[in-house]
């Protein structure tokens, strides 16, 4: 599965709003360890980012619920599952 799969469910109330959370998580994803800025790529594309994460509403909680339920199935389907 990969990011795009993972969050076609999501739904911040605008199809905008859906469709640059999977723009940004993949852009976030290619470099789990970059800061915002590196992996952006550039200025417009860094303040488009924060502005994005500023949006009303986009918050951690809805950006991540889906992450959150695909894990849990993942989780399921192992015998051990060590989480640190």
């Amino acid at each position: 599965m990969d990011i795009a799969d993972e969050f076609a469910g999501i739904d911040l109330g605008d199809r905008r709003l859906d469709e640059r959370a999977v723009e940004l998580i993949e852009s976030l994803s290619r470099q789990p360890m970059v800061s915002i800025n590196a992996a952006c790529g550039g200025l417009a594309e860094t303040t488009a980012e924060y502005r994005y994460i500023d949006h009303i509403d986009v918050t951690p909680e809805k950006l991540l619920e889906l992450h959150w339920a695909a894990t849990i199935e993942r989780i399921k389907g192992q015998p051990v599952v060590l989480l640190f």
